[in-house]
């Protein structure tokens, strides 16, 4: 959390969220600030079934297509079900496993953090969801672990972006390189491979 807890505090700023000037930490002022944590629900971001595509990133993961498909989501039990997948189109080659992510809370008590893991595989990992859009629109990811942030955006949002997403994503990667995940004229053929008509008259009207 202390990576981005400066940026994120000139967020909460924007956002109109009040941080009294002490002489503690800024990263405990923002561990602590359960308002800015309203604006990071991690089941907000990803609660919802449906297609989200990897925007941008601050890694360059050598596909031209990123998508995860929300295939189940447990609200009870702030669980999804998902289905990862990454095209190369030069090289003609897919990556695609499923996975499972958990909601749990941070140090404030806020559910912003995810427990990933991919089914069948002892590989687990965890993220931090640094910003989202209601009705899962969008949202700005944090891998500890890598230190990188990714963009997602729902299938729905990809044109325009959403704002309040380019803004956050914007000012927590300031100065760093990004790199462009998923085209949308190659994305366009990955879905069409899949059966998703829906998805494909969406990307085919961008």
């Amino acid at each position: 959390m202390k990576v981005f807890a400066l940026t994120l505090r000139l967020f909460a700023t924007v956002i109109g969220v009040p941080l009294v000037v002490e002489t503690r930490p800024i990263d405990e002022y923002w561990q602590r600030s359960t308002q800015v944590g309203s604006f990071q629900s991690a089941w907000e971001a990803i609660g919802q079934r449906g297609v989200y595509y990897l925007w941008f990133a601050t890694e360059d993961l050598t596909y031209d297509c990123v998508t995860i498909e929300v295939t189940e989501a447990f609200s009870d039990k702030k669980t999804i079900h998902y289905k990862f997948r990454g095209y190369n189109e030069s090289l003609k080659k897919t990556k695609e496993f499923e996975g499972v992510s958990v909601v749990t809370d941070d140090i404030r008590g806020q559910g912003t953090t995810l427990d990933n893991s991919v089914k069948e595989k002892n590989e687990r990992w965890q993220s931090q969801i640094v910003y989202t859009e209601k009705d899962s629109k969008c949202f700005v990811l944090y891998l500890p672990k890598t230190n990188v942030y990714q963009l997602w955006l729902n299938k729905k949002e990809t044109r325009p972006i959403p704002r309040g997403c380019e803004f956050a994503y914007s000012l927590v990667t300031y100065g760093l390189n990004t790199h462009v995940c998923s085209y949308k004229s190659i994305c366009k053929h990955v879905v069409e491979d899949t059966g998703n008509s829906q998805a494909s008259l969406q990307w085919a009207s961008l």
